[in-house]
């Protein structure tokens, strides 16, 4: 300790003086300052510390770090421990005995080694890259590489750092996730295309809800093509359910459709068509065919129905 207070380290020399009947009688020594010594000492040691600590942490994750050459095949100068999850292990890499590029999947590797040669000529110190690698036991495995691209004063590329990251759960279910958004889009494609050929035809679509209460027995619309308009009814007038299905049945006619329509869902049937009369929004009376797909779940229960009417009235004047 000095006189203002600070600590000092100190490293000391001394001899021990004795007399001729061997008793101690002096010391005769020197101190060095060996501060700034020793300071850097407790650095270096704190800095190992710390990477080993470091070290600990990536080998424990599924963060890989390589250390690459910038020269050809990058020879491998540090792996981390955890490449195992590779196959291989650290030596591997480090002596040569395989090539980090020998990993990476044939359809990637032309786009990898572009876009490497193509950061490394525009200057770019940093970059990201998904691509598959090749484990030793064969199986494929996506990767999310981070690229430091280290120069020499001159700009020269001399070292490649990479962090490693296995991705694969993730990617595959991102894959997972665009097809079936891809499926979805098809579909939406087709179900577009299926009511403009309905809404533009003389035939009107429904989807009608079934159950066991009273005004289930008059048909819900869960779903009515635009051309119900022919009728002069909206879509809206349905789907709100301000009006059922049934309300537009000619009274003369709703027993006698109910009550087939019912026979054949007890008898397991699976469809159901029938010649009856609706009433339009104006009051006017048309004849129509009804051809319905009867849903089941799968305890057997009847849940929708799906179906088509088509305007006969023409037809069944002509026959009368």
């Amino acid at each position: 300790m000095t006189k203002s207070g600070e600590e000092r380290w100190v490293k000391e020399h001394t001899f021990i003086q004795r007399d001729h009947e061997g008793t101690v009688t002096h010391y005769e020594g020197t101190i060095f300052d060996i501060t700034e010594q020793k300071n850097k000492e407790i650095s270096l040691e704190e800095a190992l510390r710390k990477q080993k600590s470091l070290e600990n942490a990536i080998n424990n994750s599924s963060i890989m770090v390589f250390l690459w050459r910038a020269e050809e095949f990058l020879p491998t100068e540090y792996a981390s421990t955890n490449v195992l999850n590779l196959g291989y292990s650290a030596e591997d890499f480090v002596q040569g005995r395989i090539s980090y590029n020998d990993l990476i999947h044939p359809d990637d590797y032309e786009l990898v080694r572009d876009t490497l040669a193509e950061k490394c000529e525009d200057g770019t110190d940093y970059y990201t890259q998904e691509y598959r690698v090749i484990s030793k036991d064969g199986k494929i495995l996506w990767v999310s590489q981070g690229t430091y691209i280290e120069r020499a004063k001159d700009g020269n590329v001399t070292h490649l750092h990479a962090i490693v990251q296995d991705i694969t759960e993730k990617k595959e279910k991102e894959i997972t996730l665009k097809a079936a958004l891809e499926r979805q889009s098809e579909l939406l494609d087709r179900k577009q295309a299926l009511e403009t050929i309905i809404n533009h035809s003389p035939v009107i679509a429904f989807v009608w809800k079934a159950g066991p209460d009273d005004e289930m027995e008059l048909w819900p619309v869960e779903f009515v093509s635009e051309n119900i308009t022919y009728f002069g009814y909206s879509v809206d007038d349905f789907l709100s359910g301000n009006i059922l299905y049934g309300n537009i049945i000619h009274p003369d006619d709703l027993l006698d459709v109910q009550t087939e329509l019912s026979d054949i869902c007890k008898e397991g049937g699976k469809t159901f068509i029938k010649e009856y009369r609706i009433t339009t929004k104006s009051g006017e009376d048309r004849w129509v065919e009804e051809k319905t797909f009867i849903q089941r779940n799968d305890e057997g229960s009847v849940t929708h129905y799906l179906g088509i009417i088509q305007d006969i009235t023409e037809r069944k004047e002509v026959k009368t």
